[in-house]
């Protein structure tokens, strides 16, 4: 992890030294034929996202995905240990897993949206995005309000809190986008 950035007092950005493990996700992740459409709380609404995912349990994660997880662990213990009160909550992990998004061209998440609410995901806590892939134009994941729009550059991920405080949504692309979503959360009757 290189030099960690602190976009607000909530929100910190991570670089991974090594990408290679995400160019070697994205090549293995076009192959899948497990590919499924993207869903919203209230299902699937192409209005307010269009795109597509992969899904994966987290406790048998694909071998290439290993140096992605234990970077997001490393991200998550430097995000602890700077905000004590974060992990002074009940236990937390992955109980969702985790999915790879692809959007296409002139795809993204299209409504502002935030990762926690009621009650189907009433239980995350914390949110890991990582770009898997530099888009050059366009793709850019929007914080309003943050006033922030950051730009997908391989191997940079996010740390911010799942709630209302950090409304965002993704801006169309103008090449296919990959990003390794992480959603932290509480284990329990709400997963």
């Amino acid at each position: 992890m290189n030099n960690p950035v602190w976009l607000d007092h909530y929100m910190c950005q991570y670089q991974m030294s090594d990408t290679n493990s995400c160019v070697e996700t994205i090549e293995r992740a076009k192959s899948s034929q497990r590919w499924g459409t993207s869903s919203t709380f209230g299902g699937t609404e192409l209005y307010s996202r269009d795109s597509s995912q992969l899904h994966y349990l987290h406790e048998s994660p694909a071998v290439e995905h290993e140096p992605i997880l234990l970077f997001a662990q490393d991200c998550l213990n430097h995000y602890l240990d700077n905000h004590k009160h974060a992990k002074d909550v009940p236990v937390f992990g992955m109980p969702e897993g985790y999915n790879i998004l692809r959007y296409k061209p002139t795809e993204a998440y299209h409504a502002v949206h935030t990762d926690w609410g009621y009650p189907n995901s009433a239980h995350r806590h914390l949110t890991f995005c990582m770009y898997l892939n530099d888009v050059e134009s366009g793709g850019e994941t929007e914080f309003p309000e943050q006033n922030l729009k950051i730009k997908p550059v391989q191997g940079q991920a996010i740390i911010f809190p799942a709630t209302w405080l950090y409304p965002h949504r993704s801006l169309e692309t103008s090449v296919d986008r990959y990003v390794f979503n992480i959603f932290y959360g509480f284990f329990g009757e709400n997963k």
